[in-house]
């Protein structure tokens, strides 16, 4: 895996690479998210250059740790385990080994949210509070650029904040009042603006910033014009320095207890896999017996009609599957390599 988070690499540099690693995604699963690019590939050297570089277990434990809400900047928070999901069904021709890591790691992060409460909300609430903190939300109105699912969450942080919430959108959705151009015209009467945008807030470059009120831009990369950005100074607060309240330690106790039970469930499915040759022999020399002996058998037995035979044929079957069922699963099981070096000395495979 390599890649870059929000620590290291700007929300702008982040979405530049987003587009270069998705012309080169072949074979591999590309996770986008507000404060990570990153590219999974199996078997593989990673790209090089990058800020982030994971191999073998490593990487399988960070993602996982990704799709149970561990590595987010609001942990536990859902949209991360969506985006994971989202990001295996874009890819095509993923190795199967790889396809498995992110359906175990799905699962996992699954199991943590039926499981545990989430210990703090998304984005919206550190982004409502540093508003709150400067200014009066209950007085005047605050504009929020954005009606997608981020915008949604900003506007109900908002009103929970006793603020008057005017929404806009670039497509004017039912639930938006203002189209971008009227808002940019209105931002300087805001008390303040969240932005959560899909593109860039031209028209907000048109105004003067120094009119304008406390920022706060969730989009990635940034709407607001650069300029605009440049002006407010430490006025604008970016998706970048958003971080949402530090889980509570109990929850990332019992969460990362999740997460390294679902990596002994993948590392068993692993080692299962690497006896997979082995089941598949172990099955075509019970098989080769079966008949073998049922000839033998029904040689000796010219009394029995075509349906006697069958029901010889599947009784016989029925016995076998038995008799290699418990073998088979300790060997699909196999942590180690170990059973199945037993199960090779013990057959003579």
């Amino acid at each position: 895996m390599s890649g870059a988070t929000a620590p290291d690499t700007p929300a702008a540099a982040r979405a530049r690479l987003a587009e270069d690693l998705d012309r080169q995604r072949h074979c591999s699963v590309l996770l986008a998210t507000c404060h990570r690019v990153e590219l999974y590939g199996w078997g593989a050297a990673p790209p090089t250059g990058l800020p982030v570089n994971r191999t073998g277990e490593d990487a399988a434990r960070h993602l996982f740790r990704v799709a149970a809400g561990l590595e987010s900047a609001a942990p536990g928070e859902d949209q991360v385990l969506h985006q994971v999901r989202q990001a295996l069904v874009a890819s095509s021709d993923v190795d199967p080994a790889l396809r498995r890591l992110f359906e175990d790691a799905i699962a996992t992060g699954r199991r943590v949210r039926s499981t545990l409460a989430a210990p703090a909300r998304g984005l919206e609430e550190p982004a409502a509070a540093w508003l709150a903190e400067r200014t009066q939300l209950s007085t005047g109105f605050v504009l929020v650029a954005g009606a997608g699912t981020l915008g949604r969450a900003l506007t109900r942080t908002l009103r929970e904040h006793h603020a008057t919430v005017v929404v806009a959108s670039r497509s004017r959705r039912p639930d938006a009042e203002l189209d971008l151009a009227t808002a940019a015209r209105l931002a300087p009467r805001a008390n303040a603006i969240a932005v959560a945008l899909g593109g860039p807030w031209h028209d907000l470059i048109e105004e003067n910033p120094s009119t304008l009120p406390h920022i706060v831009d969730l989009s990635v990369p940034s709407a607001v014009p650069a300029p605009v950005r440049a002006a407010l100074g430490d006025r604008l607060l970016g998706i970048d320095e958003v971080s949402a309240e530090p889980a509570a330690a109990a929850w990332r106790a019992a969460a990362e207890g999740m997460v390294e039970e679902g990596l002994e469930a993948h590392r068993a499915w692993l080692g299962g896999r690497g006896s997979a040759g082995l089941v598949q022999a172990l099955r075509d020399r019970a098989e080769a017996r079966r008949q073998d002996r049922v000839a033998r058998y029904l040689r000796g037995r010219a009394d029995l009609d075509a349906g006697d035979a069958e029901s010889v044929q599947l009784l016989t079957r029925r016995i076998v599957g038995d008799l290699l069922h418990e073998p088979l699963a300790a060997l699909r099981s196999d942590p180690d390599g170990t059973r199945a070096d037993e199960a090779r000395r013990l057959f003579g495979l």
